[in-house]
């Protein structure tokens, strides 16, 4: 027996108890901890498998752990329609990122279980894994599906749990074989199209005043975790200006140099983001009286496009090496990690865009400047299309704030979507 009926009526009832349930599970001082292979993000995973079965939907768990939903299409044989994003969470975050598409996908089905006969199939996966906090590793369980997870990325340990990936997904239960050969899983080999639902994690919705959006782009990132200045310690008061050879002038002369490189980009037209999140002179040496002599930080590049992202890039590291040997200095740039942007299909957004006006919901095309595990799939040569809700105060935070008519405004959408593509 059913013990849900999620239809455009009480479509935030069933948010408002699902979110609860979530919070309930992994409150964490004000936020919420799901971290990915924990046994937080375990028990979110059974909540989603217990309301799906009872609903007299079929729940099955891939070979990385990740959870399916399944409503079956007329046409057993054509490829599905997939739906998905993540339960994970980052530590003491959100209750939203990723767990407002899982939520909104199962009340979609919901929707769709009394309403509709559709050709396709339309499956909902909510992958395991999505956040790099845990394992330094983001899209574990998405890479895993489509065979990208490389297999050093297992050995990587968690300061948080103290094991490897590699031993977390064996606690879970995840089938290492596929997982090790790089190979593809079974689930991904049946996808016609997947589509995400998403918070936006910026401020774009808000100030426009817009419920929806919709993402033609996921913007790459080529991130620099580990670069050091190196310089020559001194007296504040006893060492020139001309004589010095300060790490933090060098550092910071260069970041300035970087955002004027970034605002001629802009006025090319090209999109870019830049970020330099991690900036900190050695706290064992440092005093207000000591010119320093290293600082450590880091460099986030990001667009849409990878040949923006090389040239910025290659010009940021050329102007490190001049700025450093005209000031005496060593910078030191450790190994980069790249993550590739993801294209979505102009008509594919055209189509998402065009449903919400539709429906009589003001949208907005913007790209998404967050990882989503819909650029796994879209990086494997799956079609990709991207639904962004409404959120305020950000996101990565406890203060993420989803408003439960949004949430409801891009279950609309996302029906209507489904509804086309599976027909």
């Amino acid at each position: 027996m059913r013990v849900s009926l999620v239809t455009s009526a009480d479509c935030a009832g069933f948010g408002l108890e699902f979110f609860e349930a979530l919070r309930y599970l992994s409150a964490d001082n004000g936020g919420v901890s799901r971290g990915g292979y924990s046994a937080a993000e375990d028990a979110a995973h059974t909540l989603l498998a217990n309301y799906a079965s009872r609903n007299g939907l079929t729940v099955s768990i891939d070979e990385a752990c990740n959870t399916w939903v399944e409503l079956p299409g007329t046409d057993s044989s054509a490829d599905a329609i997939v739906i998905g994003s993540h339960l994970d969470s980052v530590r003491q975050g959100g209750n939203y990122d990723g767990a407002a598409g899982v939520v909104g996908g199962l009340a979609m089905l919901f929707r769709l279980q009394d309403t509709t006969q559709l050709r396709r199939p339309v499956r909902l996966v909510a992958f395991r894994g999505e956040e790099a906090a845990w394992f330094g590793t983001c899209y574990i369980g998405s890479r895993a599906l489509v065979g990208t997870l490389e297999s050093e990325m297992l050995d990587a340990v968690s300061p948080e749990y103290r094991i490897s990936l590699r031993e977390a997904l064996q606690e879970a239960g995840a089938d290492l074989g596929p997982i090790e050969a790089n190979t593809a899983l079974s689930a991904s080999k049946s996808i016609h199209q997947y589509f995400e639902m998403h918070i936006e994690q910026g401020p774009l919705l808000v100030a426009a005043d817009c419920p929806v959006g919709v993402v033609t782009g996921i913007r790459g990132n080529y991130r620099y975790p580990a670069i050091t200045w190196l310089g020559e310690a001194g007296h504040s008061g006893a060492v020139s200006r001309n004589l010095r050879h300060d790490a933090v002038l060098g550092a910071t002369e260069w970041l300035t140099t970087v955002e004027r490189l970034w605002i001629d980009e802009e006025v090319a037209g090209a999109d870019l983001v830049v970020t330099a999140g991690i900036f900190s002179t050695d706290p064992m040496h440092h005093a207000v009286t000591r010119i320093p002599d290293s600082v450590r930080m880091s460099l986030d590049i990001r667009s849409v496009d990878v040949s923006t992202l090389q040239r910025v890039s290659e010009q940021a590291m050329e102007l490190a090496s001049q700025i450093a040997s005209r000031r005496g200095l060593e910078v030191l740039v450790g190994e980069r990690v790249d993550t590739m942007p993801a294209s979505i299909d102009t008509d594919t957004v055209s189509m998402i865009y065009d449903t919400a006006l539709g429906l009589g919901y003001p949208a907005m095309k913007l790209p998404s400047g967050a990882g989503h595990d819909a650029a796994a799939l879209g990086a494997a040569g799956i079609p990709i299309g991207m639904i962004f809700v409404r959120n305020e105060n950000g996101s990565h935070n406890a203060q993420e704030a989803l408003d439960i008519d949004d949430f409801c405004v891009g279950v609309d959408v996302l029906t209507e979507v489904t509804k086309r593509a599976a027909q």
